[in-house]
């Protein structure tokens, strides 16, 4: 999947366009082929070191990072325990784990 990344706090030019493994949908998770991101005060927080500094603190945040909070997409694949969702299904997110986010 295409996403864009970075490997280190900084401006916005600490970002670019990478490839990266499309992950598995996890108990509970949908996979959401995204048609639609878009970039929010927390990605730019989060890029910037000013979230960390903070002290909050993104599940398993690890460099490279792959930011994005808001889509919109298709549902491609679904984890067990992913009640409520079909494969097919248009939706809108709100994200928090970023790392699960990216386009194809």
């Amino acid at each position: 999947m295409r996403a864009m990344v970075f490997d280190r706090y900084g401006e916005p030019d600490v970002m670019s366009l990478s490839e990266e493994p499309v992950p598995e949908p996890q108990d509970g998770e949908v996979l959401i082929r995204v048609g639609f991101a878009g970039v929010n005060p927390s990605d730019s927080k989060a890029r910037s070191g000013e979230s960390a500094r903070a002290g909050y603190r993104v599940r398993d945040f690890e460099f490279p990072f792959v930011t994005g909070m808001d889509a919109a997409g298709v549902v491609e694949r679904t984890g067990s325990n992913a009640n409520g969702f079909r494969q097919g299904d248009r939706k809108i997110t709100f994200l928090i784990e970023f790392e699960e986010l990216g386009t194809r």
